[in-house]
């Protein structure tokens, strides 16, 4: 099966998100895959890895969670990866930061794990909100220009998304598997 790892959002970032995933679907009906997925509000942790036995995965992570609390982090601005993925920057607090780093360490003991070029503690804190951009990326921007908000927020929880089928168009869909909340505080 596979899996990722997600910090879940809550509101109010989780409707904006979603009226921005709705909105650009709407003028963009060949950017529908975001939406489509309906894949929860989140920033990744970490990229798809594949494994027929989560369990241990799932209690390392639980063990995590049980020795922190949650770290603030900032939400708010457009920006994109080329031409491919629009999305709202995600600032993780330099305590944030150091319990994500940490999390990465701990991964690091399943040596099986597939790591990404861009998995790791380099990854580019995001919250995607239209994916397949080529061609539309700036018109994207444009759309959405002047609907900036920034939020506060929280790094709170490890979130395991599992990959069960495809959408109607043909999209991966992902479903929440687990959330595991920080304990501390």
């Amino acid at each position: 099966m596979h899996y990722c790892l997600a910090n879940v959002f809550s509101e109010p970032y989780k409707n904006y998100h979603w009226d921005i995933v709705c909105l650009i679907a709407e003028h963009f009906p060949k950017l529908i895959e975001t939406k489509e997925q309906q894949i929860p509000t989140h920033f990744t942790l970490k990229y798809e890895f594949e494994t027929d036995d989560m369990s241990k995965v799932e209690v390392v992570l639980e063990k995590f969670a049980k020795k922190h609390s949650p770290k603030p982090i900032s939400i708010g601005g457009f920006d994109k990866f080329g031409e491919l993925t629009v999305f709202v920057k995600v600032q993780l607090s330099e305590a944030a930061k150091i319990v994500f780093d940490e999390l990465i360490d701990t991964l690091h003991v399943f040596d099986w794990m597939q790591w990404q070029k861009y998995d790791g503690k380099d990854l580019h804190f995001h919250s995607t909100v239209a994916e397949e951009c080529t061609g539309l990326d700036k018109e994207v921007l444009d759309l959405i220009r002047g609907k900036e908000r920034h939020f506060k927020s929280r790094f709170d929880n490890i979130s395991i998304f599992v990959e069960n089928g495809k959408t109607e168009h043909g999209y991966r869909k992902w479903k929440l598997y687990k959330k595991i909340d920080f304990k501390l505080g």
